[in-house]
């Protein structure tokens, strides 16, 4: 069995374009002076990393056979799982603060870019989940 402390996240590179990902949704909670703003991108990222999750499961039946536990309890636990996963791998103060530092003197043209990234992600991930709801319904 594999302990987290075995692991070492801290090696983890964060691919670029995910890092202004973090960034935007960062910067977002902070400005709108959201009370935790840490829990808020978490929870967003988890929220749309498990509809990416159900999107794939959708498309392979298989796979949902063995994530959908078959009740509520399992589900719920699931989630938690999932959430916990997500904040371990993603969070991290230090380099959240260091995202800000890093993205701070943007130009208008890279600031636009950076609104479309985190843009075709949010929405991107919301279309691809219902298109197999929608393919099938066809």
């Amino acid at each position: 069995m594999l302990s987290t402390s075995k692991l070492n996240l801290k090696a983890f590179n964060m691919p670029n374009f995910y890092k202004h990902i973090i960034y935007r949704m960062y910067r977002y909670a902070l400005e709108t002076k959201n009370s935790t703003p840490e829990e808020s991108v978490v929870m967003t990222l988890m929220f749309l990393h498990f509809m990416q999750l159900l999107t794939v499961t959708m498309m392979i039946p298989r796979l949902y056979e063995i994530i959908n536990p078959g009740n509520k309890i399992g589900l719920i636990l699931f989630l938690f799982f999932f959430y916990f996963l997500i904040r371990k791998l993603i969070y991290n103060k230090s380099k959240w603060a260091s995202y800000l530092k890093e993205f701070e003197n943007e130009s208008p043209l890279e600031k636009r870019k950076g609104f479309w990234i985190v843009f075709v992600f949010i929405v991107g991930t919301i279309f691809l989940f219902f298109l197999p709801i929608l393919v099938r319904l066809l």
